[in-house]
C-alpha cells in the first residue's frame, strides 16, 4: 500500500484515539506562548535580554517547569501515536487501554530523547546568538541537530530500543532512506503552510477565534497526521528488504 494511503487509512480509522489522546498535545501547544516569551522557539535559543534582565530565579524556575510540562505531554502524544500504528500492523481494533499497554513503558524514552535534543539545541541556540550568528543559520544548524535523529521515537517504540542504540539506527535510516526523509519533511513543510493559509483565511473573519482553531487544526492533524506518517515510512523498511529477499 501507498505510504500516504496508508497513513490516512490509519489516521482516520483510528481518529477517536487520536482525538482522545490530543489532550496532551493542546496541553503542551497551550503552554508554548508561555515558555515562547523567553525561548525563542523558531531558533531554539534563550532570549538573554529576557532570562537576565527580566525575570526573578523563581520565575525562571517556573518558566523551566512550564517547558518540562510541555515536552512530558508532547512525548506522551507522539508516544500514543507511534503505538497506535505499531497496534494496526497487527490488530483491527483496539482502544485506549492496549494503546496505553503498549506505550507506557517506552513514554520515558521518548520523553528522554525529546529533553535531550531539546537542551542541546537550546544551548547551541545560546551560544550562536551570543556569537552574533544570523537566526536563519541558528535554525539551519538547529534542524542539522534534529535531522538525523528524525525516526528515534518511532525506533524507540517499534523496536524497543535504548536511546543511543535507536539515535545509531534512526541516523542510519535517514541515510539509506533519503526518499523517505524528503517525504517526511515535504509533507511537514506544506502541513504548515497549509495550517499557516488556514489561520491567516479565519483571521480575516475573526477577531481571536482563528487562534482556536489554528491550535485545532495543529493538535488534532498536523501533528498526529506526520508522526504517523514518520511511522509507516520507518515500517516500510521492512517490506522493502522482504521485497528484495524474495527477489
Amino acid at each position: 500500500m501507498d505510504v500516504f494511503a496508508k497513513t490516512n487509512s490509519i489516521y482516520l480509522s483510528t481518529l477517536n484515539l487520536v482525538v482522545g489522546f490530543s489532550v496532551f498535545i493542546l496541553f503542551a501547544l497551550l503552554l508554548l506562548p508561555i515558555v515562547s516569551s523567553y525561548i525563542n522557539v523558531g531558533g531554539g535559543f534563550i532570549r538573554f535580554s529576557s532570562l537576565y534582565l527580566d525575570i526573578t530565579p523563581i520565575e525562571a524556575i517556573a518558566f523551566a517547569i512550564v517547558g518540562l510540562l510541555s515536552i512530558i505531554s508532547l512525548s506522551i502524544f507522539i508516544t500514543a501515536l507511534i503505538s497506535i500504528v505499531k497496534l494496526k500492523e497487527t490488530m483491527d481494533h483496539f482502544g485506549y487501554k492496549k494503546v496505553i499497554a503498549t506505550f507506557k513503558k517506552h513514554a520515558k524514552d521518548v520523553f528522554y530523547f525529546m529533553f535531550i535534543w531539546t537542551v542541546i539545541s537550546a544551548l547551541v541556540g545560546t551560544i550562536l546568538s551570543a556569537a552574533g550568528t544570523p537566526l536563519w543559520v541558528s535554525q539551519l544548524l538547529i534542524f542539522l541537530i534534529w535531522l538525523p535523529a528524525l525516526f528515534t521515537p518511532q525506533i524507540m517504540v517499534l523496536e524497543d530500543y535504548n536511546l543511543s542504540k535507536a539515535l545509531r539506527d534512526s541516523l542510519e535510516f535517514t541515510q539509506k532512506h533519503p526518499n523517505g526523509v524528503l517525504m517526511y519533511l515535504g509533507t511537514g513543510i506544506g502541513l504548515v503552510f497549509l495550517a499557516t493559509v488556514i489561520e491567516w483565511i479565519f483571521g480575516n473573519v475573526f477577531v481571536w477565534e482563528h487562534k482556536i482553531i489554528g491550535l485545532l487544526f495543529v493538535a488534532l492533524f498536523v501533528v498526529p497526521y506526520l508522526q504517523m506518517l514518520a511511522t509507516v515510512i520507518y515500517v516500510q523498511r521492512y517490506h522493502l528488504s522482504h521485497t528484495r529477499h524474495h527477489r
